[in-house]
């Protein structure tokens, strides 16, 4: 058995890799579940409601309860985080969706797993989709059965079916090598000018 990771580990928090953790809780409710691969995860998210019996009701706090648009129609599977915005004519089916996120107008978004910060612009669609923290879905996206690293973003009418979607290395701009690019660039075209 391959050993848990720890907090001297460089991946353990700042990574944002596809790796699938382990979780330990006490049985005092009567199960225990065990998570090990992302598919495993997806479905135990959709099914927790059936297992604590919980059904969704609309938040007690009257700070949360504004940030959900009252022509919102969001059914009784559905598990929605504190302090998360959904706008109006939004539909959110068998999902769980995490703390601070924000879903835009007219979105719609099934059997899916949203962790926290996950922002989703207006009329995107997300079908089976897991979304790691901090992912963008641009307006009008549609992702199908995709599950994202975290902060990754998609662009506005991009339509992903079925890919693991996350954010390399060489994607990423380095800021010091961009403004040394851009300082050798105007210092050829000055030079060329003589």
């Amino acid at each position: 058995m391959p050993p848990s990771p720890t907090e001297g580990d460089e991946d353990s928090e700042g990574s944002n890799s596809f790796r699938v953790g382990v979780i330990i809780h006490r049985a005092s409710a009567g199960f225990a579940i065990r998570v090990n691969t992302i598919p495993n995860f997806l479905e135990i998210n959709r099914r927790w409601q059936f297992l604590t019996q919980a059904t969704y009701a609309l938040p007690t706090e009257p700070k949360d309860r504004s940030l959900i648009d009252q022509k919102a129609q969001i059914s009784s599977d559905t598990i929605i985080g504190g302090s998360t915005q959904v706008s109006e004519r939004t539909t959110i089916k068998k999902s769980v969706i995490g703390r601070h996120c924000v879903i835009g107008k007219m979105a719609k978004i099934v059997g899916c797993v949203l962790l926290d910060h996950c922002v989703i612009e207006d009329g995107a669609k997300l079908d089976g989709c897991i979304l790691g923290k901090r992912t963008k879905i641009g307006a009008k996206a549609e992702l199908s059965r995709c599950v994202t690293q975290g902060g990754y973003e998609v662009g506005a009418g991009e339509t992903v079916k079925g890919e693991k979607l996350d954010v390399s290395d060489w994607t990423a701009v380095d800021e010091e090598e961009d403004e040394d690019e851009i300082k050798n660039t105007s210092g050829d075209n000055e030079g060329d000018g003589e």
